[in-house]
């Protein structure tokens, strides 16, 4: 249950930490000529958040990366896809320790090859499989609000990429000597002019 309190209370806390008024987003002052002239952003960090925070990849659609709507859809189904089929797991096994102790001479054990103590191992890894998965499906919902929201702050800044930065893979080896055995791998090299 504490976990809950502390998802609940991270998710209100990023709500209300974006919730500046938007007036305050859409105007800055800028002094030009000794007057003050609006100018407007084009990608508003809170509102892509708040895009993202309802509807996950929104954001990412708001900042014009779709690319990566695809990626937080597939993080969502797979983490789901982890807690789901581990949570099943853990219940059967749960659910077979119950039926172990019930006093009812008809119930039928579809685990009398594993002891006690295997069924327990067993329940307790699969909860904490379902539990990582949760916390994943958790996990790729914030991610996905701080991306939109860093990708919309960052948007802004016209980054020159320098050309002369080049990266050259090659292959390594090296013979074995006296002492030395052979090496085989790749080699990385970044060159910076």
């Amino acid at each position: 249950m504490s976990r809950l309190n502390l998802l609940i209370v991270l998710f209100f806390y990023i709500n209300f930490s974006f919730a500046r008024s938007e007036k305050q987003q859409l105007i800055f002052h800028t002094v030009i000529n000794d007057s003050l002239k609006k100018t407007t952003r084009k990608n508003l960090p809170v509102r892509a958040a708040m895009l993202s925070t309802i509807l996950p990849g929104a954001g990412q659609v708001y900042n014009k990366r779709i690319w990566k709507v695809p990626i937080i859809y597939i993080a969502f189904a797979g983490f789901a896809y982890v807690y789901q089929n581990n949570y099943n797991s853990y219940n059967n096994y749960k659910d077979a320790l119950t039926l172990r102790y019930d006093d009812d001479p008809t119930t039928n054990d579809k685990y009398k090859n594993f002891s006690d103590d295997n069924l327990i191992v067993l329940k307790n890894q699969y909860k904490r499989r379902s539990d990582l998965g949760l916390f994943g499906i958790v996990a790729t919902y914030l991610l996905n609000i701080v991306d939109a929201a860093v990708d919309a702050n960052l948007r802004e800044f016209d980054v020159k990429i320098n050309e002369d930065i080049s990266m050259n893979i090659f292959p390594y080896s090296h013979v074995a000597t006296t002492n030395v055995p052979s090496n085989f791998g790749l080699q990385l090299k970044l060159n910076f002019k």
